[in-house]
């Protein structure tokens, strides 16, 4: 019998049926549980509802699948399936995140670091440019998760290369990740920046001159920052950083900062 474009062999459905009540009892309490979890955010009954289509009943049904025996469904089928899911199912995953994340109304640069049952702290930073000499207070972010592009690009400019001038637009997970930082030591603090966007240019000359710079450093992407606070224990701001996982943390004790990036958790 062919169903769905699968092809089922009706002897080994009829005797393997009951195997699927638990299966069939588990799909059910997984969704009760997202149900729940949806009335916590205070979610409409139509988000409920989207949030468990969307999300997680495509997961469970693909598990599902995973889990029924090779004798109900022939191999040809099989093979082409797992083949598509094992290729696809980090995308898939990603994209149900992403579609819970604006369920949640949480922006893509918060997604990373919010936990869903939390507030959204107030995006709002001052800085210190050590090189420069130049201070910038601004908020960046407002509570909805709404970002300022004119505020974004005075971040970038504060956190330009100073070797070069140039600068780049820095990613949003970085700033969120040094933002929540801040937030751990009562927030408002006058964070020294020691490096932000660094040039290619100036990576290759600090590299040349044995630095202890990566060749292909993340602050070339705009995506590191080293840094740190004036009257917090360098310590406590690693144990700070280490305690998010937000992304990789560099303790540099000697030459006193803390490097964050929104890259792989990893530490050194």
């Amino acid at each position: 019998m062919v169903y769905w474009g699968l092809d089922f062999n009706l002897t080994s459905l009829s005797i393997s049926l009951f195997k699927y009540e638990i299966l069939a009892r588990t799909a059910v309490s997984v969704i009760g549980l997202y149900v729940q979890r949806c009335q916590r955010y205070k979610l409409s009954e139509f988000d409920s509802l989207l949030h468990i289509c969307y999300i997680n009943v495509p997961i469970l049904l693909l598990d599902i699948f995973h889990l029924i025996p090779n004798s109900l469904i022939s191999l040809d089928y099989r093979s082409i399936f797992m083949f598509h899911l094992s290729a696809n199912r980090r995308s898939f995953l990603k994209l149900s995140l992403a579609g819970a994340f604006s369920l949640f109304s949480i922006k893509p640069a918060m997604a990373k670091i919010m936990p869903l049952d939390e507030e959204m702290p107030e995006g709002r930073l001052s800085l210190y440019n050590i090189h420069t000499h130049e201070k910038l207070s601004i908020t960046y972010r407002n509570h909805a998760g709404e970002y300022d592009t004119a505020a974004l690009r005075n971040l970038n400019w504060i956190l330009r290369c100073h070797y070069t001038n140039e600068t780049i637009d820095m990613d949003r997970d970085v700033i969120e990740y040094l933002n929540t930082i801040d937030k751990q030591f009562g927030g408002n603090n006058e964070l020294h920046i020691i490096s932000g966007f660094r040039s290619p240019k100036y990576n290759g000359i600090l590299h040349q001159e044995d630095h202890h710079v990566a060749k292909h450093s993340l602050h070339m992407e705009g995506k590191a920052i080293d840094f740190f606070i004036p009257r917090v224990a360098l310590k406590s701001l690693r144990t700070a950083a280490l305690s998010l996982r937000y992304g990789g943390v560099g303790y540099y004790p000697r030459t006193g900062f803390v490097h964050i990036d929104s890259g792989n958790f990893r530490t050194w």
